[in-house]
Order: C-alpha cells, then structure tokens, then sequence
C-alpha cells in the first residue's frame, strides 16, 4: 500500500500508458522461455534441493550457503532467493512454469520502478522510457531471466529500486502521503533485503549519495543547506553504509561456509594478486562493452586469458574510457548544471564492482552481471550524447529518434526471443555452449544431461572429455560412475565415485551412491562408515538415522542398532512400523538413500 500511494503520486495518464507497454513488452519478450526446463544450476538451486522443497526448512535457509539443502558447498549467501524459490515449490512444485513467471515478474516490476525512479529524479521523460524499455529487451539480460538460478540478480534489483525510489521520494517531493521518516525506514528495510537476495546490493551506497547530489545540482543548493534540510536522509544514507558494514562482518564471521574472501575455490595468480584482477577486468570491461552494444553471441560459460602487466593495452585503454567519461562528466556539471553522466558512471561501477574480482567469484565474467550496470551504461551514453549534440534533441528530430530506439526495441525483442530458445533444456544449451567454448564445466554437464536422455555413448565421450581437459568436478567421476554401473560394471562405478570424494570430501551423492551400491550386493561392512560420514553431514535426517540402524542390525551389532533406534523420537506410525521391520532385518535398505 505504500508503494502503491506513492507511485500514484507520479503516475500520470501519459505515464500509465508507458508502464502498460512496458509490461507488454517485456511479457511478449520472455513469453517464449515460459516452457523451457529447469536447466544448468537449476538443479541445485531448485530440483535437489531439499531446503527449498518444504517451507518448513526457512530456518536452514537463513542459516545455511544457498545449495546446501543439494548437499552441496558454496559461500553465496541468498537466503530471500532461496526463499522465493521454496515459494514457488510450495504452490508449483517442478511444474517450471510458475518460476519462469515469477522470474518475469521481477524483471517487468524492476523495468517499470526504474522508469518512475527516473522521472521522480527528473530525468529525461522520454529518455527515462527508453532506457526502462532497453533494459526489459535487452538480450543480455536473458540469462537473468530465462536461466532460473539467476533470479537473485532482478530480485536485489528490484529491491534496491524500490528502496531508492522510496529514498528519492522523500528528496523530490515536498509532502507524501506517507510520513517521510516511515519512508526512509522502508528504504533502508528493503536495502536490507536486496543484500540477501545477492550480495551485489553490497557496493551501492554511492548511488544514494548521487541522488542527493543530483538534487543539489538541480535546486542550485549549497552543502550546508542541503546538510540542513536533508539531515535525515544523510543519516540514511549512514544507516544504509552501517548494514553493508554489519552485513560483511556477520558474513566473515558467522556466514562463512567455504571462503568469503575466494568464491572460485582455487589458488593461483589470480586470486592470490588483486591488481591481476583488476587488470583482467579492464580487459573483460571490453568484452561487456561490446555485450551492451552488440549483444552477440551469448553464452554462459565464458573466461578470458589473464592480464598480468599494467601497461597492456587493456589496462591503458580501460583507464582512458573512464577518465574520458569522467572528464566529460565534469564538464556537464561546470556547463549544464547536471550532474546525468557522473550518475550513470557512479551507477555502472558500483553495480559492476563486486563482479569486477575486487574478491575473486565463479568466474571472470558474465552475461547476468551485466543485469544492472545496463542502466549506468544507458544512462551515461544517452546523457553525453545529449550533451555533445544538443540540436538533437530539438522538437523536429524527435520523430526520427523515436523510429531508431523504436527499431532498436524491436530488434532486441526479436534476439532476445532467439536467445531464450537456448535455454530450452539441458541438452539444447550445453550445445550451443560448447560452439563456443569446449571447456571442462561445459562437457561435464553436457554429458550429464545426454546421460539422462539415455544417449549414453554421448555422454561417456563427453564426460571423459572433460576429466582430459580438467579434472576438478566431483561430479563428472560421479556420473561416470551412475553410467557405468548403469551398464552393470560396478567395480568401475565404484571407482569413479572415490575419485569423485578424493576431489570433494562433502560431495553428498558420491556417498549415497556408494552406500546404495553395497546395500545392493550386501556389503555392510563397507556401507557402515560410509553411513557414519553422510550421518555427521545430516545428523537429524530421520531417515539416515533409521538407515545406520538397519545396518548395524544387519551386521549383527543389536545393541549399537537399539541405541541409535532410541535417538529417535517420533510418533508416526509409519516410522515406528518401520523400526519393528528393522529389528527383524525385514526392511528394504534401498528406500532409505535416494
């Protein structure tokens, strides 16, 4: 209700007839993906992942890494996401319809709070629909959209969008319907929930402080009137600095479950040296310049060689853009009294900053990073065009500007439809991946998604392919090990899954796959420590529990089976059936791990 009374306040006829067509554009351009399957990552974030499966497990969700409920390990922390997608389950199940819903949801509710942020702090009105309509067609964006996992990047989005509106509503308007401190709470409340819907939300204090200094610009104010006047906001803007600190320092220290300060895992020049960073992602910089401009090809999977010298001409030339912009932003403000240009660089680098391998994440770039640093980009390159050409914006060009965005719409519309027929399922993408990339991650998933079409001559050829030019995944050993038991060659099933633990000791279905793999041949004695190990992961797993009970029974170890049966407590009949037909070595072990 707040946010609706406020938007009324700004929402005028004209403006009503812009946000319906930025909601038919933006549904008509992903209409297409609302069919596509659960694909990549998917599978972890969703399919195999149990804390997302009942809304009772919320509290593991706040208090676990994001793919722990697949048994997995990582250090992203997105627990709003996480959330969301137990939402979904609950009323949806695997049925991928309703998260591709509300995945567009979030792009469309994002695209139009950005078009009414942009005229509330008085942007360019036709501009401000443009770069709203861009940002929904953009084909870039797909991979925030259509690729389910990466819900997180419009759900911050749109989180911080709302807290900045909220935030500018209490600058821009002289009186609101809602007191203007209970705004500014609400500002800060959703700041908060944007960083734990993904951390990128981290690094976007500036933008706050550019609102201001834009109003500053605007009303012609001096800093120590502006100090007077919005003294409450200023001390928002500490507040919001003040959660970012807490935020990092409960994450170092509480919400650390692999490595804060290197997400990729590995150790080399890369993540050992900051200024190696800094240096490749002035030559990545290109790359996503180039993405923003001409958006093909898109692909997931990409990487880039490193750059170790700060005369290369990446660094040099990376270096020289931005001061270019920055000079020209200057000038803006000296000659126009605006401040457009500076604003959308200020928004690029702080959206791209965490990306950018200040600390070391699952890759050197991608295509959903670029989610929100779009806008910077448009605002700034819309914002010098208007100020080197200015006679363009004159009334008689206004019809000639109208056909070329409108064409340029169209045209991304159109790519981004194509591009979303890429993402239709598994096998579909990982192929048009590996047309430009033969990299280890890609034929590992590619096998594993033949595998599961039973193409199992493809998928042996693609999973060996991957051991050969990396051999880092536990899960390509695992699913040779699924296909060669498949064809009953256990012996090398088996070998496969401890070369899938020698590579990740916590990898959880190599251990259930071996435990099943004895229990099938009656092999105990080997199953039992196995079962010990899964049991410290998962120690409240009722069924685990029941299942180390079977075994001990069986191998004639009465009184540890009776001691672990009395751990647990419970009053389902079900479950105490099921301990009568354990005590007479009646149950079927193979129902216990999945």
């Amino acid at each position: 209700m707040v946010m609706v009374s406020q938007l009324m306040q700004v929402v005028g006829k004209s403006n009503r007839l812009k946000i319906l067509i930025l909601i038919i554009i933006g549904f008509l351009t992903y209409l297409n993906s609302f069919h596509n399957l659960f694909v990549w990552d998917d599978s972890h974030f969703i399919i195999q992942n149990i804390f997302v499966h009942s809304l009772s497990y919320i509290p593991q969700i706040f208090t676990s890494n994001t793919i722990a409920g697949a048994g997995a390990t990582s250090d992203y922390y997105r627990p709003l996401t996480s959330l969301s997608f137990a939402i979904d389950y609950h009323f949806w199940g695997n049925n991928v319809l309703g998260y591709h819903l509300t995945n567009t949801f979030l792009h469309i509710a994002s695209g139009i709070i950005l078009f009414l942020f942009l005229l509330r702090i008085k942007f360019n009105k036709t501009l401000s629909f443009w770069v709203s309509a861009i940002f929904l067609v953009h084909p870039v964006q797909t991979e925030a959209v259509t690729y389910l996992s990466s819900r997180g990047d419009s759900f911050y989005s749109l989180l911080f969008l709302i807290s900045l509106y909220l935030f500018s509503s209490t600058i821009y308007l002289r009186k609101t319907t809602i007191p203007k401190i209970a705004l500014l709470f609400l500002s800060i409340l959703s700041f908060g929930l944007s960083i734990i819907a993904k951390e990128t939300a981290l690094a976007l204090t500036p933008i706050y402080i550019g609102v201001l200094f834009l109003y500053k610009l605007q009303n012609n104010l001096s800093l120590t009137s502006l100090h007077q006047k919005y003294r409450n906001q200023i001390i928002t803007i500490m507040f919001i600095f003040l959660l970012t600190i807490i935020y990092v320092i409960i994450r170092i220290n509480y919400l650390s479950f692999h490595n804060f300060f290197n997400f990729t895992g590995f150790d080399d020049i890369y993540t050992r040296s900051l200024l190696v960073r800094f240096y490749t992602f002035c030559k990545v910089f290109f790359t996503y310049l180039q993405l923003l401009i001409y958006p093909y090809p898109l692909y997931l999977e990409r990487s880039t060689t490193f750059v170790l010298s700060p005369i290369s001409p990446f660094v040099v030339s990376a270096i020289l853009v931005f001061l270019i912009v920055f000079f020209l932003g200057i000038l803006e403000i000296k000659q126009k009294k605006q401040a457009w240009i500076l604003f959308g660089l200020v928004w690029f680098v702080s959206h791209i900053l965490p990306a950018s391998g200040i600390i070391p994440i699952t890759g050197t770039h991608h295509e959903n990073w670029l989610y929100m640093p779009l806008v910077g980009f448009l605002i700034t390159t819309f914002s010098i065009a208007k100020f080197i050409f200015p006679k363009v914006v004159l009334p008689k060009y206004k019809k000639i500007l109208t056909f070329f965005a409108l064409g340029v719409v169209i045209i991304f519309m159109y790519m981004t439809m194509l591009q979303n027929t890429k993402w239709k399922d598994n096998i579909t993408y990982y192929e048009h991946n590996l047309k430009f990339v033969d990299s280890a991650r890609v034929n590992l998933n590619l096998g594993n998604a033949y595998l599961g079409a039973n193409m199992d001559d493809k998928a042996l050829i693609h999973l060996k392919k991957a051991i050969q030019i990396k051999d880092i995944y536990p899960q390509t050993h695992y699913n040779l090990g699924k296909l060669y038991q498949k064809q009953g060659q256990d012996d090398l099933a088996e070998k496969e899954y401890f070369s899938s633990l020698r590579l990740d000791p916590d990898f959880i279905f190599a251990y259930t796959a071996l435990i099943n793999l004895y229990l099938k041949d009656q092999k105990f004695d080997r199953a039992l420590p196995l079962v010990q190990t899964i049991l410290k992961i998962y120690p409240f797993d009722v069924s685990i529990n029941l299942l180390l009970a079977s075994v001990e029974n069986r191998l004639g170890n009465t009184d540890l089976a009776n001691q672990q049966i009395a751990k647990i407590s419970t009053s389902d009949p079900k479950i105490n059936n099921l301990i009568t037909q354990i005590k007479l070595k009646q149950d079927d072990l193979t129902s216990y791990v999945k």
